[in-house]
């Protein structure tokens, strides 16, 4: 082989290697996408999990989402939250490949950049709620 040949070889490599990088960067398998970028506080929120998983998915009893907000040093801060009564379980199950739209209201809601933490547990059965995976939405302003 020549030495032209190589190079058309190892720039061939390289290029589908970083193709398969973002591929798999990109590629969730768990998609949370709000339905706007920018509410008020008290707006109703509309997000759109789409699980492309194989396997379904739930959500936990107590908190299926936590809000989270940016501090002026680019951290994600998850609000306060008062302690769960009940005992955690997962809810809201999804099965493999379904899409389901959960709405909420951003009544204690900061202005600011904002974003939802979702944990889901992965084929989860009946035992108590634990997050396999976290998952976020994209990011939104509250005015």
């Amino acid at each position: 082989m020549n030495k032209n040949n190589i190079i058309k070889i190892l720039l061939t490599l390289l290029a589908l290697g970083v193709m398969i990088s973002l591929f798999l960067w990109f590629a969730k398998p768990v998609r949370a996408v709000t339905d706007r970028v920018e509410y008020k506080i008290g707006d109703a929120l509309e997000i759109t999990i789409q699980n492309s998983l194989d396997k379904p998915i739930c959500f936990s009893s107590c908190y299926p989402y936590l809000v989270e907000k940016r501090d002026k040093k680019g951290n994600w801060i998850s609000y306060s939250y008062s302690a769960c009564d009940d005992q955690d379980l997962p809810s809201n199950c999804m099965a493999a490949g379904a899409k389901k739209i959960f709405r909420l209201a951003l009544d204690e809601a900061e202005n600011g950049l904002n974003r939802l933490k979702i944990p889901v547990c992965v084929d989860c059965g009946n035992q108590p709620f634990q997050a396999d995976f976290t998952y976020y939405s994209n990011n939104f302003r509250v005015n």
